[in-house]
């Protein structure tokens, strides 16, 4: 057990203890939320394909191939989460759910069919997206966030190094700002129909001048 330095924040330094007992390399990939992860936000149910979490994740000392990957889901009821995907760019690289009724409900594993590369020394950005669960299972103020924690229980995360052919000690402990559901109510729906009615006829009074 060691402690690894994954961020620093407003200058504050953010640190992570990893794990070496599966690890057979020198090697090390470090996972961190990105800079361009969206802050946290409202959202509608069953909304699709929502970003919720962005990685960034570095390869030391050689090319590293990510096969699996455990994240958690830090969320008021995991079920508000129908599936969540991961996002190499615009090519969707795999897929995960978190099962209410599982032993350990909010990890979710996604294994990747070839692999994730990331290259020596040098980083890889991968988003994750969800679909969420409609009015019938979510409720207003639910808060959903998608994390990676290198010492998630039952975690499945593996990474194999592209020179050594051994496998990479995996670093990190994210904390994105994730979302949370809103539930117009009746009152609000009706004020945004008159909203939008008095800028309607305030659009004809101005054609008629």
């Amino acid at each position: 057990m060691g402690i690894k330095i994954v961020s620093v924040l407003a200058g504050v330094l953010m640190m992570a203890p990893f794990t070496t007992s599966a690890q057979t390399s020198s090697s090390l990939l470090s996972i961190i939320v990105d800079a361009s992860n969206p802050p946290l936000r409202t959202i509608a149910p069953g909304t699709k394909n929502e970003i919720v979490t962005v990685l960034r994740l570095h390869a030391s000392i050689e090319p590293v191939k990510l096969n699996a990957l455990t994240l958690g889901c830090d969320c008021t009821r995991v079920n508000s989460v129908e599936q969540f995907t991961v996002w190499d760019g615009a090519v969707e690289v795999g897929a995960g759910r978190f099962d209410a009724a599982a032993l350990y409900p909010s990890s979710g594993n996604v294994y990747f069919a070839g692999g994730v590369i990331i290259p020596q020394d040098g980083d890889k950005v991968l988003t994750i997206k969800v679909d969420v669960a409609p009015t019938s299972v979510v409720q207003n103020g639910d808060f959903i966030a998608i994390n990676f924690s290198y010492d998630a229980p039952a975690g499945v995360t593996k990474a194999v190094g592209q020179n050594s052919g051994q496998l990479i000690g995996v670093s990190g402990y994210t904390t994105a700002p994730g979302v949370k559901i809103s539930i117009p109510t009746k009152s609000s729906a009706n004020q945004a129909v008159l909203q939008q009615l008095q800028q309607q006829i305030t659009a004809l009074q101005q054609q008629l001048a």
